[in-house]
């Protein structure tokens, strides 16, 4: 379990790390909460702080759901898309 956990915490960080951080030009700007925090960030180690925070304020069951929206097509429904 300890295994799986690592992974899926790795998964989400890349996620964040590639979304908010080195997200190319063209990309579009984050419109969740966390997001903006992320982006509003002048530094590096800034954004990494908010992207560790934002996951140590999420549940075992927020962060299962959020890792199986985002990485398993075979997730999800409508009122995800709101």
């Amino acid at each position: 379990m300890e295994h799986k956990a690592r992974l899926v915490l790795s998964d989400l960080w890349r996620s964040c790390w590639n979304g908010y951080v080195e997200k190319g030009p063209g990309d579009p700007d984050p419109a969740r909460s966390a997001g903006a925090l992320i982006d509003a960030e002048a530094t590096v180690d800034g954004k990494a702080r908010r992207i560790c925070d934002w996951l140590a304020g999420l549940t075992d069951g927020m962060i299962v759901r959020t890792h199986r929206r985002l990485f398993d097509p075979e997730f999800g429904s409508i009122g995800d898309l709101s």
